[in-house]
């Protein structure tokens, strides 16, 4: 069910949340967001959430940042972590299909790869102009104790790979 939720929101995303930003009245498109959002509450219930989140539950109590603006800031770089962990470690799981298909379907073509799913999300954040988290208060001296507390953080347990402290310090070093 959590599969199928996440399928039909991540479409919905991918047809509207362009045509939203810039169209903000534009009544189909919110629609479209709106279910997205919907089935975006509903599935990390069943299907616990990850390091995006295990991160920015610490940060949000540390900056002053939204926190969509947080998550939004940090998903390209978890992205590219998970998916390099799980190529250097053997993708036991099958999770890397599972990026694959999120790449189909955000990219909205079928031959889109691992590469075009993460310069999606940095685009979308270039795009979108997402402030990096320095500006919101980020500091690299901030680093450790953020990283301990993430790594202790309930929603990491979601996340498909477990990432070290030398893997989330990259992370941060990216968005920040």
């Amino acid at each position: 069910m959590t599969d199928s939720l996440c399928r039909e929101g991540i479409s919905c995303v991918a047809r509207s949340l362009r045509i939203v930003y810039s169209e903000p009245l534009n009544k189909d498109t919110r629609e479209d967001m709106a279910l997205a959002s919907l089935f975006g509450g509903i599935s990390p219930a069943n299907a616990k959430l990850g390091a995006v989140h295990g991160i920015a539950g610490p940060l949000g109590g540390m900056i002053n940042a939204p926190h969509g603006q947080i998550c939004a800031s940090l998903l390209p770089y978890v992205t590219e972590s998970n998916i390099k962990a799980l190529e250097k470690g053997g993708d036991n799981s099958g999770m890397l299909s599972r990026y694959e298909e999120v790449s189909y379907l955000l990219n909205e073509r079928d031959d889109a790869t691992l590469t075009d799913l993460t310069d999606y999300l940095h685009k979308l954040v270039d795009d979108f102009k997402l402030s990096p988290l320095a500006k919101h208060g980020l500091l690299t001296e901030d680093f450790p104790e953020l990283i301990t507390k993430s790594m202790r953080a309930s929603s990491m347990k979601g996340n498909p790979v477990i990432l070290n402290n030398t893997e989330i310090n990259e992370i941060l070093s990216n968005a920040i």
